[in-house]
């Protein structure tokens, strides 16, 4: 006999943080602040005005992030995770959905066994209206301890992420013998 009454309730799926990119496609919202995805975070520098925007449409999904960038003169703007752990000399491969009004690069950002930081860029992605997928593979340094990707903007313009993938990949043999 009685009443129960509840408020604000929230069921999610967490993935560990070492299987590849905690939420990637940005559908876990931060339970401390709403207007966030769960594990991303933003950063911008140099002479630019960045707006971050966590959107309610996606690519396949409902939610993406965006970085607008204005007054664009140096730097760049990007979401990010935390690194996760990798292997040295393992192949990697990461890929992502993405929209933008201008080129853009991907970055992977590499912690060392020192603690020092490395910056591999994996390519540039064309501007596209349309969702496009950017695909591409990197060897992890001898002394590489944790990684992030980062799809980052560097002019005045916009920039939709989604989907985020990172993985060992399979290293491509020859299919027959070949000798140089």
């Amino acid at each position: 006999n009685g009443f129960l009454q509840t408020d604000s309730f929230s069921l999610s799926q967490t993935e560990p943080p070492d299987s590849g990119i905690p939420n990637s496609s940005f559908e876990q919202t931060d339970p401390n602040n709403s207007s966030l995805p769960q594990y991303w975070q933003t950063s911008n520098w140099g002479s630019n005005r960045s707006t971050f925007s966590y959107l309610t449409n996606g690519y396949q999904s409902t939610r993406s992030v965006r970085v607008d960038m204005k007054r664009y003169q140096s730097g760049d703007a990007k979401w990010w995770y935390e690194p996760i752990n990798i292997t040295p000399g393992e192949t990697y491969v990461f890929s992502n959905h993405y929209k933008s009004s201008v080129a853009t690069r991907i970055v992977v950002w590499v912690v060392t066994s020192s603690g020092t930081n490395q910056y591999i860029g994996l390519g540039s992605a064309s501007a596209s209206s349309n969702w496009t997928e950017f695909h591409d593979s990197f060897t992890a340094p001898y002394n590489a301890v944790k990684a992030t990707v980062c799809h980052v903007i560097e002019a005045n313009g916009y920039l939709p992420v989604d989907d985020y993938q990172f993985a060992p990949g399979q290293t491509q043999g020859f299919d027959r013998a070949i000798i140089t």
